[in-house]
């Protein structure tokens, strides 16, 4: 699955350019398809693979967007997903994504690794960033199966991200926070505060279950 993620926004990096127009480029999990956890090489590999392309008419796909700002399988609990590094070493702009789902100490330490992140990277990472999201499809599982987050919970992680980005990482106050979900998410009346605490809105689109939207 591509993703392509227009993003309102107006701060100064070396990602400007790629939002006005418009970021072409994949979702990437952080894990591979047999469990085991992803790493640097994997994610240098798809970057670089995903610039080549062949049959793509000339479109480039140069941006990632996580799900996770943690390193899967991490030896410290906020370690950061080592796709950042692979981004800077293979150009690739990111949309960081903060996982949700899993409670407030569990985002708490997603928090953490930007932090952490910025630490080891300074503006090779800083300005490969095109936004952040807050979660993915957290309110379509907490309204069908009850394992993701509420309206009430993801506006408190994005108000709890704003607040620590002007804390902690002042030079991050033009990036974008947006939330991903499904089109039955957010036309949901419940979820509206959602929309309204958010700069821009990521959409999951799943043309085989929504084909009449």
């Amino acid at each position: 699955m591509y993703l392509l993620t227009v993003v309102a926004a107006s701060f100064a990096t070396t990602a400007l350019a790629e939002i006005q127009q418009g970021a072409l480029g994949f979702n990437y999990g952080a894990t591979n398809e047999d469990g085991s956890c992803r790493g640097y090489h994997d994610f240098a590999r798809y970057f670089q693979h995903a610039k080549t392309l062949a049959g793509t008419e000339g479109k480039t796909f140069t941006s990632a967007r996580l799900y996770t700002s943690i390193q899967c399988g991490n030896t410290s609990r906020a370690e950061p997903i080592s796709a950042y590094k692979a981004a800077i070493d293979t150009n690739t702009s990111i949309l960081i994504g903060l996982w949700a789902s899993s409670g407030n100490d569990h985002y708490t330490e997603e928090l953490i690794s930007l932090s952490i992140a910025e630490t080891m990277y300074g503006d090779a990472f800083v300005n490969l960033i095109i936004g952040i999201s807050v979660g993915s499809r957290d309110l379509y599982r907490s309204a069908t199966s009850g394992q993701g987050a509420d309206a009430g919970e993801i506006v408190g992680y994005i108000t709890r991200l704003e607040t620590y980005i002007r804390n902690n990482l002042p030079s991050w106050k033009a990036i974008q926070i947006s939330h991903v979900d499904t089109y039955t998410a957010w036309i949901r009346p419940e979820n509206a505060a959602v929309v309204k605490a958010v700069k821009w809105l990521g959409h999951n689109s799943l043309p085989y279950w929504e084909s009449d939207k």
